[in-house]
């Protein structure tokens, strides 16, 4: 099965919570968070699913678990050992984070244990904590400073780093950008396997003058804030992101008037909300945001995931299957069922939010980029993009030919497995960027 990595991208799964101190509770479910880690090794998924409350053992059937845990598998390799663990309690509940080292990657396994040992909730998410990275050659890191700041909308404070150049202060002072994440947990550096697209726009950027603010997002830093039940696009990046252009223009180092927001993916998805919110913006970018409901890219992404290897297994076909009914039942308004595959009410909820409606109401200028090789934001998203918009002036389209969707150049199809070579943003984009946000363009 070729599929969990897009489960990975797409889905609104939580990362590890911070570590609220050891105590009897924290011990007690920490030790049965390792039992249940290790039914889920030696494949007794019966026994790991009775272990569940009522609740859990309706939405997560066993099958469904040994399905999940083989994609694993065939994505990262061998299971080798627990390398760390965090714990906190919330509403009486222990979240246990488990970080896990496979073959080929590190994944975080987040297991909920009630009052009374059961197990209530669990996600999977990427671990990537002990990333390692090499500066791209267009980084001077003598150019620039960073500086630890916290974004907040005012419910969640949000970590976050502000990369300021040495430069000499221009008048008014420096131009700037904020970047917003894409979907999934996301750290300030939009890690991705062993790629950080943001820290080399962050670098890149403000290497060449511009000032730029990154920080974690609402579900890496407060895993436990939201479900997919009851949150919306608003609470999981539009707040925290006009919180961010906020802080950005109150910083004396910069000027107000050349403040720029960045968004990829689910991010630019976003961003036409939040400058909605905030007029004053002196531009938009959105990166690789999708112009379809996310419910006919996710088709477009499986079916060529599947059949990104040139062949399509029997379990493949099936689980395509099981996708595409849990999409055409978000579009009929067909929210519950015990055998759905993705989180439907989240993908419902995104129904509310007309991205490319949004983005024709700007004034302000907009550059909407997309990388050429991207499949999972693909050539029909671009299409509509253009002829959607094509008589707003104030929209720059710019096509970037080898960049795939985190926007780094490669060659022939992308596939899930490039991401987990390491990578950086295309010097050309970086270029593009940088020459636009320091004076804003119009067709």
């Amino acid at each position: 099965m070729k599929l969990y990595h897009l489960a990975l991208l797409l889905l609104p799964a939580a990362a590890a919570p911070a570590l609220a101190g050891d105590n009897d509770q924290h011990a007690t479910a920490v030790a049965r968070a390792r039992e249940l880690l290790q039914l889920l090794v030696d494949e007794k998924f019966a026994e790991f699913h009775k272990a569940g409350t009522d609740e859990l053992k309706a939405n997560l059937p066993a099958d469904k678990v040994a399905e999940i845990w083989k994609s694993i598998g065939e994505k990262m390799g061998a299971y080798g050992k627990e390398m760390d663990y965090t714990a906190e309690v919330v509403l009486g509940d222990t979240v246990v984070a488990l970080s896990c080292r496979f073959e080929r990657a590190d994944l975080i396994v987040r297991i909920v244990i009630d009052a009374e040992g059961r197990m209530s909730g669990l996600w999977f998410a990427p671990d990537t904590s002990r990333v390692e990275y090499d500066a791209p050659a267009y980084v001077d890191q003598s150019k620039f400073r960073e500086e630890e700041v916290t974004v907040s909308a005012g419910r969640f404070a949000l970590p976050g780093t502000i990369t300021l150049p040495k430069t000499a202060q221009p008048e008014g002072g420096f131009p700037a950008v904020v970047l917003v994440h894409g979907s999934g947990p996301q750290d300030r550096d939009e890690t991705i396997y062993v790629n950080k697209p943001f820290r080399d726009l962050a670098w890149g950027l403000a290497t060449r003058g511009i000032a730029v603010l990154r920080y974690e997002k609402r579900t890496f830093k407060h895993p436990t804030a939201h479900t997919d039940d009851n949150i919306t696009l608003d609470d999981e990046t539009i707040e925290d992101a006009v919180a961010a252009v906020k802080l950005l223009m109150d910083r004396g180092e910069i000027n107000p008037r050349r403040v720029c927001l960045l968004g990829h993916s689910l991010g630019a998805v976003a961003a036409p909300f939040v400058a909605l919110q905030q007029p004053e913006l002196a531009g938009v970018i959105m990166l690789a945001g999708c112009s379809r409901p996310l419910t006919d890219v996710i088709e477009d992404q499986v079916e060529y995931v599947v059949a990104a290897d040139g062949k399509v297994t029997d379990e493949e076909r099936a689980e395509v299957e099981k996708i595409k009914k849990d999409l055409a039942e978000v579009r009929a308004g067909k929210l519950d069922g015990d055998d759905a595959v993705l989180p439907r009410k989240y993908l419902h909820m995104l129904k509310r939010y007309d991205t490319v409606a949004a983005a024709g109401k700007l004034t302000l200028p907009t550059l909407i980029a997309q990388g050429k090789r991207d499949y999972q934001v693909n050539m029909k998203d671009w299409d509509l993009w253009r002829e959607s918009l094509k008589d707003k002036s104030n929209i720059t389209f710019r096509l970037f030919e080898k960049c795939n969707h985190l926007f780094i150049a490669g060659e022939g199809p992308s596939t899930p497995e490039e991401y987990m070579i390491a990578g950086h943003v295309a010097p050309g984009v970086i270029d593009t960027l940088a020459n636009w946000i320091t004076n804003p363009q119009t067709n």
